[in-house]
């Protein structure tokens, strides 16, 4: 602009210039030169510092004691959870805010609210914590632990194709080489807090593809469903119960071994879809304090060497839960040969069949090689859940393989009554939610869910509570018919 000195114009720019270029002028030096320097200085503090800072960690933990613990071991959740309950790991200034995303580490903090279901919506939303493990995790954390300085790197995995799957990473701790005995007693920590946690939850894990091959990850943590809150026939429920806790007990295990059969369970449960068939399984599973690894036999890209793998893994107890094992795309065999003669087939006559494959790679070989082969792990319990039993071929459901078949049809009228009685009715810690009289009435082993409500008029279906309205702290809950 006319009229207007340089220095002016910069002054309005960057207030303070005129002050710092009377001030190098005077010292004799080239304010050109100056600001390079300067320039230089910054471009150096911030990219050569941290790159050397980088360096120097590396080369200081090369030498460290350090305990690496995996995204798909058991103890990477527990991590996070006890490492979300220490302060000094929360402090921080780069968050990553979300809402509505479920961690399993955090599912203990959800608390049950008496208000509207829309106020309660509105409320996990607004005041959702931002905890620890949602920090940015990709540089070192340092915290002490029993006075021993301990690092802790949070590490992403590379080369990752699954979208989902982007954010897992790997634990490290590090501390002194003399210190290896803290770092144990660290991971004993970490171990305690889990069987705490676990024995609260059941844990759920699922067979996913992770790069090139198959890993069990934590799907969800849920509390144990109580057995009377299964609706199905009294006698079918009383007889697989007392099945598992016979097999569960030590006393079975030693007389399997002594004389040399192999310690395995299998359930087949099958029926209309929709009718409980995973609902039992994992009520099953809360029962034994079991944890559940879930197996798709139609996910894409399982193989014979990726299912070996996966129950190779497995730990000494567990249930191992087949979904829909009729839609893995094995046909059922038609050799044939008489079904008596079928019926008289060993195990190696098996495995050397024609096998049918599915769509993708599973074989009904591999799948009869990892359930009941001669290195099939012996411990675990196995259920598969079928729409079709009459799909299935006659190896994979033989005795041996499937010692227990379970049918669980449509409801009758007397499991429509129970199921009534399950939702106004607390649940009890009993096979049943109630005991039938020799009249067929049923008689209730627990009080309603509101004391508001006549056990009698729930019990006996009488008008009288129905299209009234019952009051239970802020909310209303009307019955009709």
């Amino acid at each position: 602009m006319p009229g207007i000195p340089p220095e002016a114009i910069l002054e309005a720019l960057i207030p303070g210039y005129g002050f710092f270029a009377r001030l190098i002028f005077n010292l004799g030096n080239d304010i050109s030169s100056s600001f390079f320097i300067l320039m230089a200085s910054l471009a150096f503090g911030a990219y050569a510092v941290p790159a050397f800072r980088s360096r120097l960690q590396t080369f200081i933990l090369a030498f460290a004691a350090s305990i690496e613990i995996r995204y798909n071991d058991e103890l990477y959740n527990s991590s996070l959870r006890w490492i979300s309950r220490r302060n000094s790991l929360n402090r921080t200034l780069h968050l990553v805010a979300g809402a509505g995303k479920f961690q399993p580490w955090d599912d203990e903090h959800i608390d049950i609210r008496e208000n509207s279901p829309r106020k309660t919506i509105c409320a996990s939303k607004a005041t959702r914590e931002i905890s620890g493990p949602n920090e940015r995790p990709y540089h070192l954390h340092h915290f002490t632990y029993k006075g021993c300085w301990i690092a802790l790197r949070r590490q992403p995995y590379e080369n990752i194709r699954v979208p989902w799957a982007a954010d897992i990473e790997k634990l490290q701790f590090y501390a002194a080489p003399w210190r290896t005995q803290t770092l144990k007693s660290l991971l004993s920590d970490v171990q305690e807090s889990s069987v705490e946690h676990d024995n609260r939850r059941i844990v759920i894990r699922r067979a996913v593809r992770l790069g090139s091959k198959f890993e069990w990850t934590d799907e969800t943590f849920r509390k144990p469903r109580p057995l009377s809150t299964i609706i199905m026939d009294h006698r079918q429920k009383k007889e697989i119960i007392e099945d598992l806790q016979n097999y569960l007990n030590p006393r079975t295990r030693q007389f399997y071994q002594s004389r040399g059969f192999p310690y395995r369970r299998g359930y087949l449960l099958y029926g209309p879809p929709g009718t409980g068939k995973s609902s039992l399984c994992f009520a099953l599973a809360g029962l034994a304090r079991l944890p559940i690894y879930l197996v798709s036999p139609s996910a894409t890209g399982l193989d014979e060497c990726s299912l070996g793998s996966l129950f190779r893994s497995l730990p000494e107890q567990c249930i191992v839960l087949f979904e829909d094992i009729d839609q893995a795309g094995i046909r059922k065999r038609n050799s044939g040969i008489p079904l008596s003669h079928e019926h008289e087939e060993t195990v190696e006559d098996e495995e050397r069949s024609v096998q049918e494959k599915g769509t993708n790679g599973i074989t009904l070989s591999a799948i009869l090689n990892v359930l009941g082969g001669v290195a099939a792990q012996e411990g675990r319990i196995l259920v598969m859940t079928t729409n079709h039993f009459e799909d299935l071929d006659y190896a994979l459901v033989r005795p041996g393989r499937v010692d227990m078949k379970v049918f669980l049809g449509h409801a009758d009228q007397s499991a429509v009554q129970e199921q009534f009685l399950t939702v106004y009715l607390k649940p009890v810690d009993e096979l049943v939610i109630g005991n039938r009289d020799s009249a067929g009435s049923i008689c209730p082993l627990s009080a309603p869910a509101s004391p508001k409500w006549a056990l009698d008029d729930i019990v006996n279906l009488k008008p009288s509570p129905f299209g009234s309205t019952c009051s239970g702290g802020d909310s209303e809950l009307s019955f009709a018919v």
